[in-house]
C-alpha cells in the first residue's frame, strides 16, 4: 500500500516548513487567506 497524500497536503507541509504565515502565503498565490485553508 503506497501513502498518498493529497496536493493540498503537500502545499500545507512545505508552507509550514518554511513558516510562511498563511497571510503571506495568500499574497503570495493572490487569493485570500480563508481561500487558502480550502487548499489544504
Amino acid at each position: 500500500m503506497t501513502n498518498k497524500r493529497t496536493i493540498g497536503e503537500l502545499i500545507e507541509n512545505e508552507v509550514r516548513k518554511q513558516q510562511i504565515p498563511i497571510t503571506e502565503f495568500a499574497k503570495m498565490i493572490c487569493c485570500q487567506r480563508n481561500n487558502v485553508y480550502d487548499i489544504f
